[in-house]
This record gives C-alpha cells, structure tokens and sequence, in this order.
C-alpha cells in the first residue's frame, strides 16, 4: 500500500454538504484531493489546499481516476449505480471506491456483478454533515474491504467519530426504522398541523416540551433538500412497509381512542414498554434532559 504522503483522493459531488464534509477530512489528514462537481463555491468557500474541477459525475473522465488512491462518491443513488459499472472495471489493487448512499442493497448487488480489482465500500453517515464527525456514528457496508478502505475508515474514527458495520440488508432494515420512519412521521406530524390551521406563534405560549421537540425535529428534517429525503424514503426497499405499518398503527390507535377503551390503551403502553426494553429508563431519562434544557432556554437564570 502507498504511503499517505504517495495517497490522493477524487470526491464527486465534493461541493455538497457530505462531500464538503469527507473533502475536509482527507485534505486535514493531508491527501492531495481534488473535488469534481458541477457547482463550484466561490473563493470563500472553499476547502483550502482542495483542487476544484468542474465535472459531470454521471460522464466520468477516466484520466481523472490514474493517479487517485481514494475515489469518494458523495452522490445520490442513482448517479452512483450508474457510474458503478462505468468505473469499477478500470480500477486497479491500489484504488478504493467508497460511495454514501444512503440505501445499500441495489448498491452492493451493482458492485458484486462487476470484475474489479478495486476495494469497495459503502458507508452512510448517520447525522447531518453540519455535525461534522466528532461523537457521531457513520454506518460501514464493507463489500470490498482491504488496507486502503481501513486507512479510510481509520480517519473516520480519528475524528472521534464511531464506525458500525452492518451487511447491506440489515443496514436497509434499521434505516427504514431509524430514518425512513422516522423522517416521514416527522413530516406527517408537521402536514397535519398544517391542515388544522396550526400557527406555531400563536400556541407558543403554551408549547408542551414534547412539542417543542417535534416543531424543533419539522425544522431540522426541513432543513435537508427533498432529494435527500425522497431518496431516503423511495430508495429503501423496506420504507414502504414501513410506512404502512404506521398507517396501520394510527388506524389503531384511533379506533381504539373512539372505542374509549383504556384496557386496550393500556395494552398499547405495555407493548411498546416491552419493546424498549431495557432502553426505555436511560431514553426517559435522557428526554427530562432535554426537558430541563428547553426551559432554561425559556427561563434563564439572571
């Protein structure tokens, strides 16, 4: 394996949040990177010592990828399949394609029918890139593995930042919970305050913590472009049972609520309590955290 001064690095899509925030870490754990994407940021903006190239990543120039030891898409789903085949066979034992997709299995099954030398893996940074690394969690599907791909993951934790390895189909599954379940009953919860008329400057005065938090968590997912969200949400082939799990649920819940029937409620508290298990005291206890937070934002001592 090359020695790290003898190491560069190619990211496509390097000017959007995730690439600008895996471009940082490789330049800061000093890789020559160079940055390829169409939308190049003013002067202000940039990464300093990162060489920006204005580049199409869906028509890739192979003499881009000669001399890259790393090679990052930071690229929606469909852009990244679409360069899989067009680039992995002309990657070499001293290369590593690493993508950040946030959908795995369509990913892993595009890159095991291809003949490549190459490393592969896949990672999905579990946060948003405004984050940055410290104390977050990046998910690794390791497809490929090899030296270059542990180099990479290497300065993953070197930021402090915790590695976990799932395979493709059990990363969907989690996901499909963790995000895409989670996004959309995010997002439903804002659109039905929007259909009842809801103003948030009106009922401020009286904002339940819970609430509070679910206006805050509407305001972080709003924050995220559409694309990242739909692809989330379209691209997981588990998402759509689970958002017809949800609906089912609300069903329930509502037809049990009409029924007024608090056996049937109590049933519902206890079967969510055993499937918290033994999560549920330090999640209680983590939430009147928060808790004590938004009211010492709202009523600082003198």
């Amino acid at each position: 394996m090359k020695t790290k001064n003898e190491m560069s690095a190619i990211v496509f899509g390097g000017c959007g949040a995730v690439g600008t925030l895996f471009s940082g870490l490789l330049t800061q754990a000093g890789l020559r990177t160079v940055v390829a994407d169409l939308h190049i940021p003013d002067k202000k903006n940039k990464i300093a010592g990162v060489e920006y190239i204005k580049h199409d990543a869906n028509e890739v120039n192979a003499h881009l990828l000669e001399d890259k030891t790393l090679i990052l898409f930071a690229t929606p789903e469909d852009q990244t399949l679409k360069a899989i085949p067009s680039i992995l066979p002309k990657l070499g034992k001293q290369q590593c394609f690493i993508d950040t997709t946030s959908v795995k299995t369509r990913i892993e099954q595009a890159v095991l029918t291809q003949a490549s030398l190459c490393e592969y893996i896949s990672i999905n940074p579990m946060f948003g890139p405004s984050l940055g690394f410290k104390h977050q969690t990046v998910s690794l599907i390791n497809i490929r593995p090899g030296p270059l791909s542990q180099f990479f993951i290497q300065l993953i934790e070197n930021a402090d930042c915790k590695i976990v390895t799932r395979c493709a189909t059990e990363h969907d599954q989690h996901t499909a919970a963790v995000q895409a379940a989670t996004h959309a009953a995010i997002l439903a919860f804002g659109s039905t305050l929007a259909s009842i008329g809801y103003t948030p400057q009106d009922a401020k005065a009286i904002w339940t913590p819970p609430h509070n938090i679910m206006l805050a968590l509407l305001a972080r997912i709003l924050s995220i472009k559409p694309d990242v969200f739909m692809e989330i949400q379209r691209d997981n082939p588990y998402a759509l049972e689970a958002h017809q799990h949800m609906k089912e649920s609300l069903s329930h819940l509502s037809a049990i609520i009409e029924s007024g029937s608090l056996e049937k409620t109590q049933a519902i508290f206890n079967h969510l309590t055993s499937m918290l298990a033994d999560e549920k005291e330090s999640l209680s206890s983590l939430c009147q955290s928060i808790f004590t937070h938004i009211a010492q934002q709202k009523h600082p001592t003198s």
